[in-house]
């Protein structure tokens, strides 16, 4: 999620691709689940 405590933009950034990067995981490796 696009959320920080400071509301900093590069955070909401860096969670962005964070995320995404979370997503592509979980598609190529089922066995991966988030924490």
């Amino acid at each position: 999620d696009c959320h920080d405590s400071a509301g900093v933009a590069d955070r909401c950034v860096a969670g962005a691709i964070y995320n995404y990067t979370q997503q592509l995981a979980n598609c190529n490796n089922p066995s991966f689940k988030e924490r």
